[in-house]
């Protein structure tokens, strides 16, 4: 159970001190608050689902000042907007109360490409990243700026090493 006000990167040192997770962001200064509200879009999505996926309830504030205790059972129509469907405006949430995931190993990989490669990475990407598994997170980006442009793939792999490195083999 986590209060609203707390940021990614404090629940992220709790949970991780207990050897579990949430999927979340990547932004440590990120509210739990707004990432739970707009559904949790995160590097660990493929494989965990989104934030909100993981919410087993919240309390919420209404605008009668009626505390109300939501989940798939009490209130399911504020649980159901309060998980990424209603935008955060149906009352103020107070505190969540999510499903945890034990850790597992993550692999992280960096791929820098020459830009004048960019058009066939980036096609090369778009056909290979369907038939991954959902243990894996990536994307592409093409970069410009500060001297140089480039190409760069990166992701993220919830798995021991030699599963990432067949994935990108």
């Amino acid at each position: 159970t986590v209060g609203a006000g707390a940021r990614l990167i404090d629940c992220y040192e709790a949970l991780g001190a207990s050897g579990v997770l949430i999927p979340g962001g990547s932004c440590p200064t990120v509210g739990i608050a707004g990432l739970t509200l707009g559904g949790g879009v995160g590097v660990l999505g493929r494989n965990y689902g989104l934030t909100c996926d993981q919410l087993v309830s919240l309390d919420v504030v209404t605008a009668d000042a009626r505390l109300l205790r939501c989940d798939a059972a009490r209130h399911p129509d504020l649980f159901w907007a309060s998980r990424g469907g209603g935008g955060g405006n149906f009352g103020i949430a107070t505190s969540f109360t999510f499903r945890v995931h034990p850790i597992p190993a993550i692999g992280l990989f960096t791929i820098d490409f020459p830009w004048g490669a960019a058009g066939d990475v980036l096609s090369a990407w778009q056909q290979w990243l369907p038939g991954t598994p959902a243990a894996l997170w990536s994307n592409c980006q093409l970069l410009a700026g500060a001297g140089a442009a480039r190409c760069r793939v990166n992701g993220v792999f919830c798995g021991p090493a030699p599963g990432l490195s067949a994935v990108l083999a």
